[in-house]
């Protein structure tokens, strides 16, 4: 990467950095360079449950919808603000441990061992989306296995999503952990 003068814009792409041998401290994807090449792009709206959808008549119980520009990029889906976003939203999700079935017309889920989110998306886009995520899942699986060359195109949104991943991943070990020491010293400390 050259150094930039004053007023010169940023013209590397995460692509770019991976290439040199820094995805360890490339910036992070914005979403108008991973859907330059990307397997699938658009809106979806993520539910959110309120109230831990205990009772669906309260009113604070009905589920919200949030809409996020979704990115199907390589071996991960990067979840956006919106076309324009300038860093992902939470964690990308790995396409090889995905399950995704259509729960409704207009619904998906979008599954791990660990979590599942559920999208609304425009009833004529569900099967392309279902689609897309099981053929990027089963390239995933081939390019992981060694029996398929990984595009060079999705090298770079690949390192960044694993590093991401990997990322949450230990930040949850650690809160997990956090909670048991804390569980612990009341067990040690507490009495009747």
């Amino acid at each position: 990467m050259r150094h930039r003068g004053p007023g010169e814009q940023e013209q590397d792409s995460f692509l770019d950095m991976h290439a040199l041998g820094a995805e360890k401290h490339a910036a992070l994807p914005t979403a108008p360079q991973l859907t330059a090449k990307c397997d699938k792009a658009g809106h979806m709206e993520k539910r959110r449950e309120r109230c831990l959808g205990l009772c669906p008549l309260w009113p604070c119980a009905t589920p919200i919808f949030r809409r996020r520009f979704v990115v199907l990029k390589g071996a991960y889906i990067f979840k956006f603000a919106d076309e324009q976003g300038t860093r992902p939203k939470g964690t990308p999700l790995p396409v090889e441990a995905l399950v995704v079935e259509q729960l409704e017309p207009d619904l998906i889920s979008i599954r791990t061992l660990r979590k599942e989110w559920v999208m609304r998306v425009a009833a004529p886009e569900v099967p392309g989306w279902l689609s897309a995520i099981r053929l990027a899942k089963q390239r995933a699986i081939r390019e992981s296995m060694g029996h398929a060359p990984i595009d060079m195109d999705d090298a770079g949104s690949n390192a960044v999503g694993s590093r991401l991943f990997d990322q949450s991943l230990k930040r949850e070990a650690a809160e997990a952990d956090g909670m048991q020491m804390q569980m612990m010293g009341r067990e040690l400390g507490g009495g009747f």
